[in-house]
Parts: structure tokens; sequence; C-alpha cells
């Protein structure tokens, strides 16, 4: 095990900054599905737990994400989409992710 990373960040629409830290979580039944679901979200983010993604997200890439999700959710299946604005402070301990602030470019 990795010792504790620690990172702050400050969202501030108001005073134009364009982008948005998302926290995606999905607890998916099918393997297909939550396989295809997964590849989608690598496409916008970095994976921080199996079933969990963050991404920077612009609001265009935003509402395409939101747009893209719902057919990857079943019946008994769940997907949430936390949208966090403001400041915040994340704290984990256990191995490390690639870096929150690369560009993400998804076609």
């Amino acid at each position: 095990m990795t010792g504790m990373e620690n990172y702050f960040f400050d969202i501030d629409h108001e005073n134009g900054q364009d982008k948005s830290l998302v926290l995606i979580v999905y607890d998916i039944i099918d393997n297909k599905k939550r396989t295809k679901l997964a590849k989608l979200l690598q496409g916008y983010g970095v994976r921080v737990q199996k079933s969990a993604f963050e991404a920077w997200l612009t609001k265009a890439q935003y509402s395409k994400l939101v747009s893209e999700v719902p057919p990857y959710c079943g019946g008994e299946d769940s997907i949430r989409i936390y949208k966090i604005i403001g400041k915040g402070q994340v704290k984990s301990w256990g191995y490390s992710v690639q870096s929150l602030n690369d560009d993400v470019i998804v076609m």
C-alpha cells in the first residue's frame, strides 16, 4: 500500500472556470454492460475504484455524459453521477491514480 494522497480543489463557475469535478459510481449486474460502461467512462476520466470514475468536465462534456449513460442502467442496476462545485478536499489511501487535471478528449 502506498501513502495517503491529499488534494484540494476549488471550482468557481462565477469566476470563469469552465470545468467541474464529476464523480461517477455504478453497480451494474450484467458483465457485458458493466464493461461497456467502464470503457465509455475511460474516455471521460480516470478510474479511482473498481466501479468509480473521476473526471474534470466542461458543461458540454457533462451533458454528453449524462445523455450517454441511461442505456447502461437496467432494472436492478444503479448509476450515480455527482457534479461537485465549490471547495473541497479529497483524502485517499492505497494505490495512486493518474492526475485528474489532464485534459481528456472525448470523441
